[in-house]
């Protein structure tokens, strides 16, 4: 994680960035269009994290307030190149930390199958035993589990 810093994205340019990474690891693979973030939307207050090596982004990361206490970890990506130097979990523990830190008590995900153990090691727990097919999904034939994971206001994870 040595020379890569995570932020808030809080200007119009880095939501560009943040949102292209997300089309480039998540939806491209997939043959998904180019504007698929914005099918995917939600109604409410979006956390955004972007992970910057020097000048390239290398990961990103949304959360969505769902109520007063919950939000959910709607998108969590990093380059492949740069998978494996912790950089996702990074991003995981600075979002956690940021919900923490405006007051959030509960933080879950529909994590893919293929990241449902990245999860667990980061504390989360499946709410369900098996895989849930989610219909944004279910034609690429991915499957997701839900996992939860409760966020105490005195503790760092």
């Amino acid at each position: 994680m040595e020379n890569v810093a995570v932020h808030l994205v809080e200007t119009e340019a880095d939501y560009a960035v943040l949102d292209n990474l997300l089309w480039q690891v998540l939806w491209a693979p997939l043959g998904l269009p180019r504007d698929v973030r914005s099918r995917f939307k939600v109604d409410g207050k979006l956390v955004q994290l972007l992970a910057m090596e020097g000048p390239y982004p290398v990961g990103g990361a949304v959360a969505i307030w769902k109520n007063i206490n919950d939000a959910e970890l709607r998108h969590l990506a990093v380059i492949p190149a740069n998978q494996g130097r912790g950089i996702g979990k990074e991003l995981v523990l600075k979002m956690i930390n940021e919900l923490k830190r405006r007051g959030c008590r509960e933080l879950h995900t529909y994590a893919r199958d293929s990241s449902v153990a990245f999860f667990k090691k980061l504390g989360f727990n499946p709410a369900t035993e098996r895989l849930l097919d989610h219909e944004a999904y279910i034609k690429y034939g991915i499957a997701v589990r839900l996992m939860n994971k409760q966020l105490s206001i005195n503790c760092n994870s």
